[in-house]
């Protein structure tokens, strides 16, 4: 199992990763998504990027179910540098003004982690949705437990 430092680097290094909330007939619901850490808690922006409509699925779900998952993986053809790590979640939707500070915060930190927003991608919606992500469980797997001192080497 990765140590907290550890994990906290993968949560700050990860471009990716995938979280599945559950949807209201049942199934779940997987989608990858950006996020960036901010004041101790994994958030996940509604963005600029395009999208039929703000109000995602998983903002519903998570609505009406706070419950959901985030898995973070590495895949290698060498196998031996196989590792993932999911972290067992209960979500709050946030819609903060516009001239909220979160949402500057925000902002910053998703510049700070992806240039595109800097770049290509208006930053966020208006109105702004925000979802953010309290760890209540972390359960992970690695081909070789020192891969967590190095695991995007």
């Amino acid at each position: 199992m990765p140590t907290a430092e550890q994990i906290q680097r993968v949560l700050e290094r990860a471009p990716v990763a995938r979280l599945a909330t559950l949807a209201a007939d049942g199934p779940p619901n997987v989608v990858p998504i950006v996020f960036v850490m901010l004041e101790h808690a994994i958030w996940s922006p509604v963005d600029g990027k395009p999208k039929r409509s703000t109000e995602l699925k998983r903002l519903g779900n998570l609505r009406r179910d706070p419950r959901c998952a985030l898995l973070i993986d590495r895949y290698e053809d060498d196998w031996r540098q196989l590792w993932w790590l999911r972290l067992d979640c209960e979500a709050i939707v946030h819609r903060p003004s516009p001239d909220d500070p979160l949402v500057a915060r925000l902002e910053r930190a998703l510049r700070s982690k992806y240039p595109q927003y800097g770049r290509d991608l208006a930053p966020l919606r208006a109105p702004v949705c925000a979802f953010e992500l309290r760890v209540l469980k972390t359960t992970s797997w690695a081909a070789d437990a020192s891969i967590w001192s190095r695991p995007f080497d």
